[in-house]
C-alpha cells in the first residue's frame, strides 16, 4: 500500500494514526476529558457560538434544533441503558432472555440514532458556518463505547446544571 502525500488530519484522528489502538483510545479519552470540564461537554458553549454567528436566523435555528436533538437522543439512550440495568431475573430464564433481547435491540437503535444525530449536526455545522472547519461536537462516533460514555457524562452534566439552577 502506497501513501502518497499522506498527511494526518489531527483535528479528526483515526486509529491508524497511532502506534497502537490503546494509544488512540488514550488520546481520545484525553480529548473527551477536556470537554467534560465544560458545561454540557461543550454543547451549551456551541449553542452560544451559533447564536452569535453572522448567518440567517433559519440556519441558526436549524443548527440549534440539531443540537437539541442530540440532547434528546442522548437522554433516550441513557434511559434505556439504565432500564436495561434494572431488569431482574425472576427465575424464569426464558422470560428474562426475551426481555433482554427486546431491550437490547431498542438500545442499539437508540445508540445508532444518537451517533447519526451527532454526525448530522457536525456535517450541518461544518457546511453552514465558516467558523467550524472540523467537527465542533468532539466525540469519536467511530467508537461506540466512547459515544456511550459521552452520552452518560452529558446527562450527568445536565443533571448537575439543573440541580445548581434550582
Amino acid at each position: 500500500m502506497e501513501f502518497k502525500n499522506f498527511r494526518p488530519d489531527w483535528n479528526n484522528p483515526t486509529p491508524d494514526m497511532f502506534s497502537s489502538h490503546a494509544a488512540y483510545l488514550k488520546y481520545m479519552e484525553s480529548i473527551e476529558r477536556e470537554y467534560i470540564e465544560e458545561e454540557s461537554l461543550g454543547l451549551e458553549k456551541l449553542k452560544e457560538n451559533i447564536k452569535k454567528e453572522n448567518c440567517s436566523e433559519e440556519t441558526k435555528e436549524s443548527a440549534l434544533e440539531l443540537i437539541e436533538d442530540i440532547y434528546n437522543y442522548a437522554l433516550d439512550y441513557v434511559s434505556i441503558i439504565r432500564k436495561q440495568g434494572n431488569i431482574k431475573s425472576n427465575n424464569k430464564e426464558e422470560e428474562y432472555k426475551e426481555k433482554m433481547e427486546t431491550i437490547d435491540e431498542a438500545r442499539t437503535r437508540k445508540h445508532n440514532t444518537l451517533i447519526d444525530s451527532i454526525n448530522i449536526a457536525n456535517r450541518y455545522l461544518i457546511n453552514n458556518f465558516e467558523k467550524f472547519k472540523s467537527n465542533p461536537i468532539k466525540v469519536s462516533t467511530d467508537n461506540r463505547d466512547v459515544v456511550k460514555d459521552w452520552a452518560i457524562r452529558l446527562m450527568e452534566e445536565l443533571s448537575k446544571i439543573k440541580k445548581s439552577s434550582i
